[in-house]
């Protein structure tokens, strides 16, 4: 799975620049791409996240960004499989959030965002 060009320069603007609080992404044909940012806090972000497919996001608390594998136990074991599998590549590709990842699978996980 490959990650658009895009990704990296977006991701650097929110670390860099505090452009946005959040970011979220999905996979797309192939391809993990952008898929929503945002300004508000952590409940902003949870209602980005659909409540039965995978995505991933990125969430800056102030201190820390965190790196977030979002698979609800409601969304099908294929999309569970593909966003854990391709999880790396996107890793990879934003420098910087390799030491803080939350793996989630109700929003209950989420609230360590706040630590």
């Amino acid at each position: 799975m490959g990650v658009a060009a895009n990704i990296v320069g977006e991701f650097n603007e929110m670390k860099l620049r505090k452009k946005w609080k959040w970011m979220t992404f999905k996979c797309e044909k192939n391809e993990i791409v952008i898929e929503k940012k945002g300004t508000g806090g952590i409940a902003e972000f949870k209602k980005s996240l659909p409540e039965k497919d995978g995505r991933y996001g990125v969430f800056d608390s102030g201190t820390k960004i965190f790196f977030v594998l979002w698979c609800p136990d409601a969304s099908h074991v294929n999309a569970r499989t593909l966003y854990a599998s391709s999880k790396e590549a996107l890793v990879n590709a934003l420098e910087g959030v390799h030491s803080h990842t939350i793996q989630a699978h109700d929003m209950g996980d989420l609230d360590k965002l706040s630590s």
